[in-house]
């Protein structure tokens, strides 16, 4: 979480970045993330393993799996 947090920069690759792990986040990424945002403005939004799988069955559809990704970065939004 960390060494992602590093790389997100207002002059490099910017300030929201997207983790993607087998079970979602831990309780302690969790907090890491939210620390991340409130001290840097700096969004790390974790994915699950199912959440990958769900975007590639709604790609399949014809859907937009983006909607995947608003819909966890208003989770996160709406848990601070």
């Amino acid at each position: 979480m960390l060494q992602l947090a590093n790389y997100l920069s207002h002059h490099g690759t910017g300030l929201v970045g997207m983790l993607l792990t087998r079970n979602g986040l831990a309780q302690d990424g969790r907090w890491t993330s939210r620390e991340q945002w409130l001290l840097y403005s700096k969004l790390i939004v974790g994915l699950s393993e199912d959440d990958y799988r769900q975007m590639l069955l709604t790609q399949r559809s014809g859907g937009d799996p983006a909607e995947l990704v608003r819909q966890r970065i208003e989770d996160f939004r709406l848990r601070m």
